[in-house]
């Protein structure tokens, strides 16, 4: 027993100084937790946003402002002989012990009202960063499918809510001729800065007309074929032959076009709740947002609304990858420089 106790007395310093700090073993796992829980959250919101565009309900956004996740621990130890229970280290020497652990974490909210809002829904998006995503990222079919109303007077469809407008008959090919020449750098963006120190964005043939693709690109958009460099503009019409004109959606038409494709259950259509979904629906960009009474067993993000679940399914690539877009698109109109970035702060001293 005496042995026992001259071995628990000198590691008793050891066991205390274990317990100074639990700040570094929490930076892993913490870092990764609330990226998670902030992402899910993220997309709850804007699927959320969606539906209820699609039942014509009012669309609200919260943003997170702060999250402080407070540690604290707190543990005694005591010796004596007058303890009648604990730990017995022989002869007369008892040992008793007890800690604490506190997680605390404390998210602050920032509601999107008023001009903020307005101008977060509103502002068309830049044509420039478009044709930038469209060319070097994402698929064309889905970037400009979802963000671009017209280019060079060359109508896109619709299908929001209720409508069924179709493209023009020259809409389609333009289209697939990004697609096609997309990867093989014959068209190329750069930015430069005009008179006023703003970025703006040029498309650039790097073939200088010759190939063939870019040249039915050329006559399709009624391009000078003189000219290798055209700004890239918000504007109407078919414009003079050196820039391309670009009528960009704001962020409430992107969501009215997704939630226009929500195959709604037909009990809320003849009830009245909402429209019928389209039937000439385009193929691309691929987008599934699914509905019914229960809820999915292991869905990519997923809210109840009214009596019922919408989802994405998890096993939906394609669906998964046009989300992850309009994700893109929802953190890009959610800048601005003159307010606050969320911060996170972890105080574990």
């Amino acid at each position: 027993m005496k042995l026992a106790r001259r071995t628990f007395l000198a590691a008793l310093p050891g066991l205390l100084s274990a317990c100074a700090s639990i700040g570094p073993s929490t930076i892993v796992r913490d870092q990764r937790d609330y990226t998670d829980a902030i992402a899910d959250a993220a997309k709850r919101q804007v699927l959320g946003a969606v539906v209820r565009l699609r039942y014509a309900d009012h669309v609200a956004f919260l943003d997170i402002g702060q999250v402080v996740a407070g540690y604290q621990v707190e543990g005694s130890v005591g010796t004596g002989t007058t303890f009648t229970s604990g730990l017995d280290l022989g002869e007369d020497l008892r040992l008793s012990g007890e800690g604490r652990y506190i997680d605390r974490p404390t998210i602050t909210w920032q509601p999107v009202t008023g001009a903020a809002l307005s101008e977060r829904l509103l502002q068309p998006l830049p044509p420039g960063v478009l044709a930038v995503l469209g060319l070097t990222g994402f698929p064309p079919d889905m970037v400009f499918g979802l963000t671009v109303a017209s280019i060079n007077g060359l109508s896109n469809g619709s299908t929001r809510p209720g409508e069924s407008i179709p493209a023009h008959p020259r809409w389609e090919i333009v289209i697939e001729r990004f697609r096609a020449v997309r990867t093989t750098g014959v068209l190329g963006v750069r930015t430069d800065r005009d008179g006023l120190g703003r970025p703006r964005f040029v498309l650039v043939d790097e073939s200088r007309g010759t190939d063939r693709r870019v040249k039915d690109i050329r006559i399709l958009l009624g391009l000078d074929p003189d000219v290798n460099e055209f700004p890239m503009i918000y504007g109407s019409g078919a414009g003079n032959g050196r820039e391309i004109r670009m009528i960009t959606r704001p962020l409430l038409d992107v969501l009215l076009e997704v939630a226009g494709r929500i195959q709604v259950p037909p009990p809320d259509v003849q009830s009245g709740r909402t429209p019928a979904t389209v039937a000439d629906i385009p193929e691309q960009p691929v987008l599934r947002i699914q509905a019914g009474l229960d809820r999915p067993d292991d869905p990519y993000v997923e809210i109840d609304h009214g009596d019922g679940w919408f989802w994405i399914d998890d096993t939906d690539y394609a669906s998964k990858r046009t989300f992850t877009f309009l994700m893109l698109l929802v953190s890009m109109v959610q800048t601005d420089p003159a307010r606050p970035q969320p911060l996170l702060t972890i105080p574990t001293g």
